[in-house]
């Protein structure tokens, strides 16, 4: 017989623990309960299974929960980082918008061969909201996180731990996106910027001519 066939047998009572089976790799026949012991375990009811899986839940929020404080300071140095982003970018198109002289000043950039090369403002101002919004948004997912997690730490609600756990997978989502985004425009506002210099534009015939 199959080894499908043994459950409902041990079950019934035909097969029991001190009955000898043999298949073929066995060195000689062994009692059932020696080879297959798990076919005369005790049925789990369904409270035993319950009080395992909160006991499972409450073990798995509580090692969470220690990682929590570090997870508040690094939500909160995210925040304030983005006030900060936030308040530099509303300066910048302040200065932009009304065309203020601190702000033609800044906002140059030196090449290294002595020229100055201007810039506009709207990139500088576009970056600045990317850049808050990208500090903004996943350090209030980690501090929601944060919070959740200590919850379910103390009640061992499965709950609001799952509502943790995906808080912080979208911490982790729009923290990776924001940053791919930000090395995106980074490397297009550089290679704007010294294009000329990256393909020098061929020397103009005219301008070598000497006049007699």
């Amino acid at each position: 017989m199959t080894e499908a066939q043994l459950l409902p047998l041990a079950s019934g009572g035909v097969i029991r623990p001190n009955t000898l089976i043999w298949r073929e790799g066995l060195p000689s026949w062994s009692t059932c309960g020696e080879v297959r012991p798990d076919l005369f375990a005790p049925p789990v009811s369904a409270s035993q299974q319950a009080a395992v899986g909160d006991a499972g839940l409450l073990l798995s929020a509580r090692s969470l929960a220690d990682y929590s404080p570090w997870m508040g300071v690094f939500s909160a140095v995210m925040l304030v980082s983005g006030g900060l982003v936030m308040a530099l970018t509303a300066a910048l198109a302040t200065g932009w918008l009304f065309d203020l002289g601190w702000f033609r000043e800044m906002m140059r950039q030196v090449t290294p061969d002595g020229g100055v090369l201007p810039s506009h403002g709207w990139p500088a101002v576009a970056g600045g909201v990317i850049l808050s919004l990208t500090l903004f948004i996943p350090g209030s997912m980690l501090a929601v996180a944060a919070r959740q997690v200590k919850r379910a730490a103390v009640r061992g609600d499965g709950n609001i731990l799952s509502a943790a756990l995906r808080n912080l997978g979208r911490f982790f989502q729009w923290w990776i996106v924001g940053m791919f985004v930000l090395t995106i425009l980074s490397a297009a506002w550089s290679l704007y910027h010294w294009r000329d210099k990256a393909l020098p534009k061929p020397p103009d015939p005219a301008a070598q001519r000497v006049a007699v």
